[in-house]
């Protein structure tokens, strides 16, 4: 009542008198806080209209709906429990509303009726009876167009009393019970004045007339029954599709909505199944994505299928699953990429297990497995050699496909401080087991002092020049002593020219380009084995094209019979162009000279 008078500035019933206003708050409904402020929102209205209906179900049951519906106002939205009530609040009002704007609290009324009751009154015997609640009355039968003559009832009534008189205060009292639609006691009342006056045309048609409204109300109370169940299922059905909405369960909401707008066409359902359309096709389109990259990820195509992955998460909310699809998709290619390494990497392909490997890395970066997997490997590496891989390259001027399994050779060319740590051990051991068997037959205490040496040793400065002067026997018990071999011819041209067939090891195409120590260029004598860093092979090693030719271990045989050492790369004295990968020369095994050193190699084991 309260919030009634804030938004119209009066109570919702005027009366003069202290009875008439009982009988507005026992009989009458108010009227529509609009009528008289017509700025009150309709949904407002409704609220108001619930809190104060006379009929308590009809009210809010709690605190917690009433203020539910006050937020929703607040946010713009139709408060849904107030709305399900609309229907049962449009009873029309007896007393009309009045010029005058002052207002009474149902105080007065109390007190009113309070003193009604101290005094006895007795003016009103019917009105105070209406004040008790009544027994429900009999069901009246449909008036037909010929209305029976009602059933008599005997009134008692007082020796003086004017029967005329009494008939007319009843009339007069059903017709206000008709003006109220109170056609049940309408109809009690005209039926007890029938038994005073029979033949009265007044009551005989008023009789007929309540039985025609009290039809038309029952057929307006159940079309009205019938609209508040539609106006209450759409409520129901929408609150679920909001449910279902937020809970994004947009089958649901677009069914609930659907349902919804079959009770009644509104605007804020009709957006509602836009909205969850628009969500119902991305769930689709989702779905549709999801499907095509499981296939490729099924087909192990998981670059594909990682790319999809990633364009679906613009479909959905909840990017957490793409994002766990694209995660397993990643965990299947490093799986891929790891077997394949240790693969290789078991067939001694080592630079290819490396890149595979790698491959993995890129996907985890960081993974325990895959660098453990490389360190392995590198630590396998003998010291200062390079590991050239099996398979095919191609080799001298013809370029014939040549294969070769996995072999180790020296990143640089034998220096002389190394070489003296073997002479060292000759000389103290005297221990020549693993020389060369033809030499160990046919030459006795052979000394392997390089020919150029002063007093068998060799100047401080040409510590790391590469050791000149050594015959074929020398370097193979060198390499026998370190554990090493000396490479074959076509192992040597594999390590200069890699697989790309190229001409020169540092990739140069002729001998105009060529930067490395060879006659015209370098430094007109050895330098040291680690200079000319661009004389560098596709594998790592140095100064093949030039510094020192170098021993192999295949034998040339001449047309004449004579049989010597092959020898490979260029060399400081001779022009660039016996520093082709390709070139071959040739020596006697115990010929020593300046211009030929060696390196070594090795098997992987």
């Amino acid at each position: 009542m309260v919030l009634y008078e804030m938004a119209t500035g009066r109570l919702p019933f005027a009366s003069d008198s202290a009875v008439s206003m009982i009988r507005h708050h026992i009989y009458d409904t108010p009227l529509a806080p609009t009528q008289f402020n017509a700025a009150i929102p309709v949904d407002l209205e409704s609220v108001i209209l619930k809190c104060i209906q006379k009929d308590p179900n009809h009210r809010y049951p709690t605190p917690a709906e009433l203020l539910s519906d006050l937020d929703a106002l607040k946010m713009s939205r139709a408060p849904l429990y107030a709305q399900q009530s609309m229907a049962n609040m449009g009873a029309t009002m007896l007393v009309k509303p009045q010029a005058k704007s002052g207002l009474k609290t149902f105080l007065v009324v109390i007190l009113l009726m309070g003193a009604l009751g101290a005094a006895g009154y007795y003016g009103y015997p019917l009105l105070m009876a209406k004040l008790k609640k009544p027994e429900p009355p009999a069901p009246i039968p449909v008036a037909t167009t010929t209305t029976p003559p009602p059933t008599t009832i005997v009134i008692e009534r007082t020796k003086d009393e004017d029967p005329a008189k009494r008939v007319e205060q009843i009339i007069l009292q059903a017709q206000r019970l008709m003006e109220h639609e109170d056609y049940d006691e309408a109809k009690r009342q005209l039926t007890a004045a029938y038994g005073l006056s029979p033949n009265n045309e007044v009551i005989n048609k008023l009789l007929s007339e309540v039985d025609q409204k009290r039809t038309a109300k029952l057929e307006r109370e159940k079309e009205q029954v019938k609209k508040d169940q539609i106006e209450k299922d759409y409520n129901e059905y929408l609150k679920k599709g909001m449910d279902e909405q937020v809970r994004k369960n947009w089958d649901g909401a677009y069914t609930m909505f659907k349902k919804a707008m079959e009770n009644k066409d509104s605007p804020e359902v009709r957006e509602k199944i836009q909205e969850v359309s628009r969500m119902l096709e991305r769930q689709r389109q989702y779905k549709k994505l999801l499907a095509k990259a499981e296939t490729l990820e099924k087909a192990k195509d998981y670059e594909e299928a990682i790319q999809i992955y990633e364009q679906s998460k613009q479909f959905t909310d909840n990017v957490d699953e793409p994002k766990n699809l694209i995660a397993r998709c990643l965990d299947k290619q490093y799986d891929i990429w790891y077997e394949k390494g240790v693969g290789l990497m078991n067939r001694h392909k080592f630079i290819s297990a490396e890149d595979a490997f790698n491959q993995a890395l890129k996907i985890k970066p960081g993974a325990r497995d895959a660098l453990a997997k490389i360190s392995e490997m590198k630590s396998a590496l003998p010291p200062n050699m390079v590991f050239i891989e099996e398979g095919d390259f191609l080799m001298g001027e013809t370029k014939t496909k040549t294969n070769l399994p996995s072999f180790y050779i020296d990143k640089y060319e034998v220096a002389n401080q190394d070489y003296k740590l073997f002479l060292d051990y000759i000389n103290k051991t005297n221990d020549h087991s693993k020389c060369h068997p033809e030499e160990k037959a046919t030459i006795k205490n052979k000394n392997h002092t390089p020919q150029f040496w002063v007093n068998g040793d060799f100047p401080p400065p040409e510590a790391n020049l590469p050791v000149v002067g050594v015959d074929w026997y020398d370097a193979y018990g060198y390499a026998a002593w370190a554990g090493k071999r000396l490479p074959t011819e076509s192992e040597w041209e594999k390590a200069a020219r890699g697989t790309d067939g190229r001409i020169y090891p540092g990739g140069w195409t002729d001998a105009a380009q060529v930067k490395a120590n060879v006659k015209g260029v370098g430094s007109g004598a050895p330098a040291a084995v680690t200079t000319y860093a661009e004389d560098t092979s596709p594998y790592g090693c140095s100064n093949l094209t030039g510094n020192v030719s170098e021993w192999t271990a295949d034998l040339w045989t001449s047309k004449k019979g004579e049989e010597k050492v092959v020898i490979r790369g260029g060399n400081w004295y001779n022009s660039a162009h016996k520093g082709r990968c390709f070139y071959r020369d040739n020596q006697l095994q115990f010929e020593r000279t300046k211009y030929v050193g060696f390196r070594c190699a090795k098997y992987v084991k």
